[in-house]
């Protein structure tokens, strides 16, 4: 039980009804005169500390010396004080019987002692009750469902303090409250010291059950005649029973109806209830069973052998066995409804369906969430489809949008091969006409340049004659004039324009072209690799392999292994090699690329 300090106002109308009775004063005065005490109304006073939980129940024992009980007889005081007049208020104050046990005292001595009754509340009704009390109203109205569920799962076990108050502090987009944590534990914290008093109802008991577990609760002198009118968070305290329950005679056991002899028909089964329509529901198909083949038993084909035999068809390329024309969102909802034998009681409720499997045939809704649909009620907006209906549907339903999925890459893959046939054939016509007017203006030239007439051209093929031409006006077999430069044609290298690319084959020469000075160009090194690291880290992976395969960074490795060879420093080998190779690094480059080289990492 949660204890702390609290007033008469925090407790039930019972209790405090309880500690102010009659009979709590006559005990008072009669156990002040047994045990030596001045004034009973120390006792009563004593009595009310210890239930408003200003004096613990283990130090009661200390309190009664300390208004004049002997040390000897503080515990025998102390369990009789606790057995009269707290063990009937027990939800209240805590484990008093146990307390007592520790004494040393008899809880069978107070049999035939009645105790507080309290009406029982739900966990939702508490925790309504509870939030009204303390004003506490969320924004919305899913916030205050949410803040209701979330204390409500807490009261009843399922959360404990500090997991609510992490849900309810958590934003409200990830199912939070956007509460502040202190606040939420401090809600959760007053919730549970109200615990206190309460004892939850989580069922609902009616009839003469529920009028004898009541008349159990009670004593024998205690009247049934008034019942307890339950307040909101005034619930039934958890009170250890002070009067043995009566025992319930059990009732007669009723004879056994009488089993009709099985039949070998299938029992027909009963179809959801989609809408309010009733219609006989197909059985499940039957299991194969062995067929004889010429004395033989053997296995009939299952779904794992149809299943064996498509993933080999589309190995080989075989097209699957009656996959013609493709069946659109309708038709698949219509052989579905009546394959399962599917029935609606409106068209409204048909029209859903057919949404639905129109959504899981567009790829909007995968299997899963159609099946949910599908199971929702019809008043959620989904059909009430369940049990083996709900599995018999979506099977059916995966089974021909696999069937309409397999036809449309079939026919994408037709239509791309004649797409690629034809392009290449377009391509063919358009070489073949290019080459006829290629080989005509070689014909044309060839007798402009020999001074012969067409019928002189001799009769060889379009490239003989394309060759012929070209000897004769190649610069090679061309004199040139004197004193005139030789031209000869420029070659371009086709390099690719990627920044990876770009890294890997870059010399020191387009290393000096990045920039004014090696700084300059070790600063766009960096800022190409940093560019492919914004379009991920593998690209940045890549820029920085490309950079190390380059021959500007194999050049400076080579230096640096040299260097080591001869034990000399980089510096030196390099102002060697210079002497005869004055394109080599200079003392700023080889300053900067070590340092480029310690930047680029992964």
């Amino acid at each position: 039980m949660a204890q702390g300090v609290k007033t008469y106002a925090d407790l039930p109308d019972e209790v405090v009804e309880f500690l102010g009775d009659l009979p709590g004063f006559e005990f008072a005065g009669d156990y002040a005169t047994r045990h030596g005490i001045n004034d009973p109304q120390l006792v009563s006073n004593l009595v009310d500390a210890v239930v408003l939980g200003s004096v613990a129940l283990a130090d009661l024992p200390l309190a009664l010396k300390n208004i004049g009980v002997s040390e000897d007889k503080a515990k025998a005081a102390a369990s009789e004080l606790a057995l009269h007049r707290l063990l009937p208020v027990a939800g209240v104050v805590g484990d008093v019987a146990g307390q007592v046990s520790l004494w040393g005292g008899d809880v069978g001595a107070v049999k035939g002692e009645t105790k507080v009754v309290l009406p029982q509340v739900t966990a939702e009704a508490f925790v309504s009750g509870f939030l009204a009390e303390r004003k506490a109203q969320l924004p919305s109205d899913v916030l205050q469902k949410r803040l209701e569920f979330v204390l409500v799962s807490f009261v009843k076990g399922v959360r404990d303090q500090s997991e609510a108050a992490m849900m309810m502090s958590r934003p409200s987009k990830v199912g939070g409250l956007d509460m502040n944590e202190m606040e939420a534990m401090g809600l959760v914290s007053a919730l549970a010291d109200r615990l206190a008093f309460v004892k939850l109802s989580f069922g609902e008991e009616k009839g003469d059950k529920g009028d004898k577990g009541e008349k159990g609760l009670k004593g024998e002198g205690q009247s049934a005649a008034k019942p307890a009118v339950p307040p909101p968070l005034l619930p039934l305290l958890p009170l250890l029973p002070l009067q043995p329950l009566k025992p319930v005679p059990s009732p007669a056991p009723k004879p056994a109806p009488r089993v009709p002899p099985p039949t070998p028909a299938v029992p027909p089964h009963t179809p959801p209830n989609l809408g309010g329509g009733s219609a006989p529901r197909l059985a499940p198909p039957p299991k194969p069973v062995p067929k004889p083949i010429a004395g033989k038993v053997v296995d009939a084909p299952t779904d794992e052998d149809e299943q064996e035999a498509v993933g080999i068809a589309s190995k080989k390329n075989i097209p699957p066995a009656g996959t013609g024309a493709i069946l659109e969102p309708g038709q698949i909802a219509a052989s579905v409804a009546q394959t399962v034998g599917l029935t609606f009681a409106s068209p409204d409720l048909q029209k859903r369906f057919a949404l639905a499997v129109d959504a899981r045939v567009r790829d909007v809704r995968d299997a899963f969430e159609t099946r949910a649909l599908l199971e929702q009620p019809v008043e959620k907006g989904g059909l009430g489809v369940t049990g083996a209906k709900l599995a018999n549907v979506v099977e059916a339903l995966e089974k021909l949008v696999s069937r309409r999925q397999d036809a449309l890459d079939l026919g994408a893959s037709k239509d791309r091969k004649a797409f690629v046939a034809k392009e290449a054939d377009e391509r063919r016509q358009r070489e073949i006409t290019r080459r006829k007017d290629e080989d005509a203006a070689l014909a044309k030239r060839y007798a402009e340049i020999t001074g012969q007439a067409d019928a002189s051209v001799p009769s060889v093929g379009p490239d003989a004659m394309r060759a012929a031409s070209v000897a004769r006006m190649s610069a090679s077999t061309v004199p040139s004039a004197p004193g005139r430069p030789r031209v000869e044609d420029v070659r371009f290298a086709q390099r690719l324009a990627g920044p990876v690319d770009e890294l890997r084959v870059m010399t020191l020469a387009d290393f000096r072209r990045l920039g004014k000075d090696p700084a300059d160009a070790a600063r766009k090194v960096r800022a190409k690799v940093a560019l492919l690291e914004d379009q991920g880290y593998d690209q940045k992976i890549a820029a920085v392999k490309a950079w190390r395969e380059s021959p500007v960074n194999r050049l400076y490795v080579t230096l640096s292994q040299e260097a080591l060879a001869t034990g000399k420093s980089i510096t030196q080998v390099a102002e060697e090699r210079r002497r005869s190779d004055p394109g080599l690094f200079t003392s700023e480059e080889l300053a900067v690329i070590p340092k480029l080289n310690a930047e680029l990492r992964f």
